[in-house]
């Protein structure tokens, strides 16, 4: 099949056609002197990625918003009173933690342990 070149040229012309509106913008902005700027591809993007950015951030905020707040009072666990100076409070386990103050005078230096035992295995 052989095509003719004013045909070749015919259809180019036909699919690469300019919109009339587009050379009246360019003509305008050529003959004001202005150039013509049209947006970027990348604005848009760099736009919805602050914009999902923005909704990220405040899904997170709400999450973390909705989250209980832990309960700190007596019947929640922690339980104690104080004698004198002394922080008293029971732990889960059945030990019973003590917390005074400061450190005594005769306490051992550091390194030096104390370990006590009771009952029958000694």
């Amino acid at each position: 099949m052989t095509t003719h070149p004013d045909d070749i040229d015919r259809r180019l012309r036909t699919a690469f056609d300019a919109d009339p509106a587009s050379v009246e913008c360019v003509a305008a902005a050529a003959s004001s002197g202005n150039p013509v700027r049209r947006r970027q591809p990348g604005g848009v993007r760099m736009l919805r990625f602050a914009l999902a950015a923005v909704v990220v951030l405040l899904l997170a905020i709400g999450v973390w918003r909705l989250q209980p707040a832990p309960d700190l009072s007596p019947s929640g666990g922690l339980d104690g009173w104080f004698a004198g100076d002394v922080l008293v409070a029971p732990i889960v386990d059945g030990s019973v933690a003590i917390v005074g103050p400061g450190t005594r005078d005769d306490r051992p230096p550091d390194g030096l342990g104390i370990v006590l035992v009771s009952g029958e295995d000694r």
